[in-house]
């Protein structure tokens, strides 16, 4: 997007950042810089939690281990996603959920070792 607006783009990204990603921001044109792995968000912010609370009906926890099996049921179909992105599946296929369902899938930007893994041994994951 800032290169089509003639901006400078300057993305921060952690030092382990998945290959895909990385890929997909340089050929945005954006400057990438490096960065210790304490940017990345492995656990829900607070405040987040606490705005959103008010918006949703509720929130779900999903284990590694489901969150590999739905990237393997989308990969079935022909759809790359990352975990983030998996996420609601992952629910949907835990549970009986009234249908109809609707899954909001972003995000692709998945190291291509961890979606193999994902799609070949989800096993190999935390329960």
């Amino acid at each position: 997007m800032a290169r089509r607006a003639g901006a400078r783009a300057i993305v921060f990204v952690p030092e382990q950042a998945s290959a895909a990603k990385v890929t997909l921001i340089e050929a945005q044109g954006a400057e990438l810089r490096r960065v210790g792995a304490d940017l990345a968000v492995r656990v829900a912010i607070p405040l987040a939690v606490a705005e959103l609370n008010p918006l949703v009906q509720r929130f779900e926890l999903v284990t590694e281990r489901e969150l590999a099996l739905a990237v393997g049921a989308y990969a079935e179909v022909g759809i790359r996603v990352e975990g983030a992105a998996a996420a609601p599946l992952a629910v949907a296929l835990r549970e009986s959920l009234p249908r109809p369902v609707v899954l909001i899938v972003t995000g692709r930007n998945i190291d291509e070792a961890l979606w193999r893994r994902a799609v070949k041994a989800p096993d190999s994951f935390a329960a």
